[in-house]
């Protein structure tokens, strides 16, 4: 994936060291925000109460809160491939990326199975194109690399391009529409409601996207239908 808004990397240890394993993890990172490499310090705590934060940022060890995510407000995390010589670990939240780097691949699933023990599984797509179908207004990112996050029963798309979370909605409603030309338009909800929330996501596979989504509704109980590409076009487009 590209440089996403906040890119940590392992800086004075090799692998993150943990304060109490039951209760947090921490870690000091170079973060790169606005251009820049800064040094931090990254802790993730198991959370106590709702609001309570699970991911916590300081300038330095034991100083003030610099951000901190609260769990009500997480996305999703994902494992990425070896970066250079860093090993990431990208967690999301609606407005923000957190992307953790390590020097040693064996720290990424001691942090990832804490998080996850904290937050639930999550399950992920990547590297898809995403655009905005043409009978509808413009969606904000017009052809730009991008990937698809599904955890619990929210789904979030990340830009690359813009290094920043685009969209992020309950998934209690899926529409698909398949196309000859490989992409997939997905809409949220009610597009009556929400006609915003209508746009393509295209793959190089659009198989295999077809193949996931099935396997979710499965394993979640998901409403959505798929209908012909035509069908759509015609119905929507005269709408």
């Amino acid at each position: 994936l590209s440089s996403l808004s906040m890119l940590c990397t392992g800086s004075d240890f090799s692998s993150p060291h943990p304060l109490d394993y039951d209760d947090c993890l921490q870690a000091d990172v170079d973060v790169r925000e606005n251009g820049k490499w800064r040094k931090r310090e990254v802790s993730i705590y198991r959370q106590r109460r709702l609001r309570d934060s699970v991911l916590v940022i300081r300038k330095k060890k034991g100083g003030p809160i610099e951000r901190e995510f609260a769990l009500d407000s997480l996305c999703g995390i994902m494992m990425e491939m070896k970066e250079g010589v860093r090993f990431p670990l990208l967690i999301s939240f609606p407005r923000d990326i957190v992307r953790i780097g390590f020097k040693l691949i064996d720290s990424i699933p001691r942090w990832k199975g804490f998080i996850e023990r904290i937050c639930g599984q999550s399950t992920v797509i990547s590297s898809l194109t995403l655009e905005h179908t043409p009978f509808l207004p413009s969606f904000s990112t017009l052809g730009h690399a991008a990937s698809l996050l599904v955890i619990g029963s929210r789904f979030t798309i990340i830009d690359h391009n813009r290094e920043e979370v685009v969209h992020s909605a309950p998934l209690t409603h899926l529409e698909m529409v398949t196309a000859i030309d490989n992409s997939l338009w997905i809409s949220f909800d009610d597009l009556r409601k929400n006609p915003d929330e209508y746009f393509s996501l295209e793959s190089k596979s659009a198989r295999e996207i077809l193949k996931y989504f099935a396997e979710l509704r499965r394993e979640r109980a998901l409403r959505f239908k798929m209908l012909p590409y035509k069908t759509s076009c015609s119905s929507r487009g005269t709408a």
